[in-house]
């Protein structure tokens, strides 16, 4: 599987821009070196809109 970090808010996907996240390996709990950016708070009000 291919984890890509993107967000998807409606029927798009969006990269993050709100700071740099990390993966972590959950057998290890070694960090991984892939980051991602996180939702804003207008990107989680447009993907909650709906509900």
């Amino acid at each position: 599987m291919t984890i890509k970090g993107s967000l998807l808010i409606g029927a798009s996907e969006k990269g993050g821009t709100n700071r740099e996240l990390f993966r972590t390996d959950a057998a290890t709990g070694v960090p991984l070196s892939t980051s991602f950016g996180g939702a804003t708070i207008a990107g989680v009000e447009q993907a909650t809109a709906p509900a």
